[in-house]
């Protein structure tokens, strides 16, 4: 029986580094994929403009989670609304229709996913 091969490797990434597209009005810097972490997890620096808002929508094989860095957001899970202002840390599990919406100044969210493939869309 053989074993599979290490494809993980140690990396550091500066604040400007992590591959960067624009979506929906919001700039997504990557910071490790699936492809890095085996599938395990995603985490993307998201810089999102004043009054941004995700359409609700439902994961059905990831659970999400956010470290609010900057600025402040409102998220909605199923029939609870939570407030998140910088430093508040919000986990959303898998399979519950969720969304969020960015306050007036805009605001900058580190972003997880487990599995890894919510960064693919």
């Amino acid at each position: 029986m053989s074993s599979p091969s290490l494809t993980k490797r140690p990396y550091v990434l500066s604040p400007e580094e992590g591959d960067a597209h624009w979506f929906a009005g919001g700039l997504m810097v990557a910071k490790t994929t699936g492809a890095e972490t085996q599938g395990h997890f995603e985490l993307i620096d998201q810089f999102l403009p004043p009054n941004y808002a995700a359409p609700r929508h439902i994961h059905r094989r990831e659970d999400e989670a956010w470290w609010v860095l900057e600025g402040d957001a409102t998220f909605f899970c199923g029939d609870g609304e939570f407030e998140a202002a910088p430093g508040s840390f919000v986990f959303l599990p898998m399979g519950i229709e969720h969304t969020f919406k960015v306050g007036p100044t805009g605001a900058r969210l580190l972003t997880m996913a487990a599995p890894s493939g919510f960064a693919d869309f």
